[in-house]
């Protein structure tokens, strides 16, 4: 953005909102890997790919 820019143009209004989606994304996945862990007893991270050799 340049000097004396509208913060509310249709550009800044994408990049807000793609801001905020993307936090909110970021936060339901944390709580729903929060809960995984505590609920199972597991630890909140962890791959469901087991290596056969």
């Amino acid at each position: 953005m340049g000097l004396g820019d509208n913060r509310r143009s249709p550009k800044m209004r994408r990049k807000i909102s793609q801001r905020k989606l993307k936090a909110r994304i970021q936060r339901r996945r944390a709580r729903a890997a929060e809960e995984r862990g505590t609920r199972k007893g597991t630890p909140a991270k962890s791959s469901k790919k087991k290596s056969s050799s």
